[in-house]
């Protein structure tokens, strides 16, 4: 494996790929801020800077790590490289490994190097990040458990039309999965709404939410959180993100600490939706440690792609390898809004469903793509926790490489042969 991997490595280090990729991400980092636009506050010109730098910087590991790995042993195989590296006793999947932990390297310098720019040029610019906190949402059970359970009285229903009740269980399954998310609970002026959340002794700082009212009208709402023994009044608009301090209080109920409770006190209904306007927010760590953590997961994704382009490469030629891994990643890419925009396919024509169950079929084997936001999270400063850094290590830089590069060397034998 050493042997293939100082092949790969020099190859790259001759054709001068880690010089462009360092040069346009230096370029990034020295042209992209003066063109950035903010709300005029400190916070959010770092914000966007983190947004607009760190975003064209994981777009340009994502299409060069899928570009290399697409065209490597296309490329090796039109030079009539590739039997030489074949010979006997070297076995293919320790040639698949050494090209991919080759580009791999590659990768983790030029990560390392935006991780550099972004805590030491940028704070000389003047920036002062703030420290990252924690998100925790609430406790809910599993959006698909509560859509099944809503199943059997949504069929029953009499508003229910009879065309729905004659569809599959699956997709009517999947239309309650997607409006469970978007269900709003309405809480009338007196009334009192809870939601279980997991304990959080240490660092608590505040209520993440977002008011709305029936009409999406913007109106003044007031009202009280209670956490424990942590209060935190509301006495802001609607239709906004807000975050409201918690305090200590000596009346609270120290019982339920388990139960974020929120009591309207004014004469405004307001809803809000439970699994996306509220969370409770404590204390993180720095924002370096979170750039950390960040460029590990944006370095497992790069492995991922690296590893389906060398798949790719490994059988087809390399126009065809490049356009295919370019069509899938467009694909990829769009699918979560095909599912938002259509959650509803009982009205949809033939046509549509078609596109709907191939974009769901795209959305399954990319979930692990789809769930990691480094760049979303670093710039929005939510802490990235280590389980979420393992989950990313172990899926995207383990486990799913390693099939595709044992697919990618069995193919390599056949066409070897």
């Amino acid at each position: 494996m050493r042997p293939t991997f100082l092949v790969a490595w020099r190859g790259l280090w001759r054709g001068r790929t880690l010089w462009t990729l360092l040069a346009a991400v230096a370029a990034i980092h020295f042209l992209l801020p003066g063109i950035v636009r903010s709300d005029g506050t400190d916070a959010g010109a770092f914000e966007m800077l983190v947004r607009v730098v760190c975003g064209s910087v994981y777009a340009l590991v994502c299409v060069a790590s899928l570009s290399i790995g697409g065209g490597m042993f296309a490329k090796e195989r039109e030079d009539d490289m590739l039997s030489q590296s074949l010979v006997r006793p070297v076995s293919a999947f320790s040639v698949a490994v050494g090209r991919w932990l080759a580009i791999e390297l590659l990768f983790a310098c030029v990560i390392l190097a935006n991780v550099v720019m972004l805590n030491v040029v940028q704070s000389g610019k003047g920036f002062a990040p703030a420290d990252c906190r924690l998100h925790v949402p609430p406790a809910l059970p599993p959006a698909e458990v509560t859509a099944a359970g809503a199943m059997e009285a949504f069929l029953r229903d009499a508003r229910t039309p009879e065309s729905v009740k004659k569809s599959s269980r699956a997709a009517i399954l999947d239309l309650l999965t997607a409006k469970e998310y978007e269900r709003y609970e309405v809480i009338r002026p007196g009334q009192t709404a809870m939601w279980p959340f997991p304990v959080v002794t240490d660092g608590l700082l505040a209520v993440k939410t977002r008011f709305s009212t029936m009409y999406g009208m913007k109106m003044d709402m007031n009202g009280v959180f209670r956490y424990g023994n942590v209060v935190g009044v509301v006495s802001n608009g609607t239709q906004s993100v807000i975050e409201v301090p918690l305090t200590a209080c000596s009346d609270a109920n120290t019982n339920d600490i388990h139960i974020l409770s929120f009591t309207n006190t004014g004469k405004t209904d307001v809803m809000l939706r439970p699994r996306r306007d509220v969370e409770l927010l404590a204390t993180g760590d720095s924002f370096t440690a979170n750039s950390i953590r960040a460029s590990v997961e944006m370095l497992a994704l790069s492995g991922l792609l690296a590893a389906f382009g060398l798949f790719l490469s490994s059988a087809l030629s390399r126009p065809v390898s490049l356009f295919t891994a370019a069509v899938l990643l467009a694909a990829a890419m769009m699918a979560p809004d095909a599912v938002s925009q259509f959650p509803d396919e009982f009205n949809a024509t033939m046509g549509e469903k078609a596109g709907l169950a191939i974009s769901r079929a795209v959305m399954m084997f990319t979930s692990a793509i789809s769930e990691i936001s480094p760049v979303s999270d670093l710039a929005s400063g939510r802490m990235i926790v280590t389980n979420e850094v393992f989950r990313a290590v172990m899926l995207d830089m383990v486990a799913f490489p390693a099939l595709l590069l044992a697919l990618a060397a069995l193919l390599l034998r056949r066409k070897a042969k």
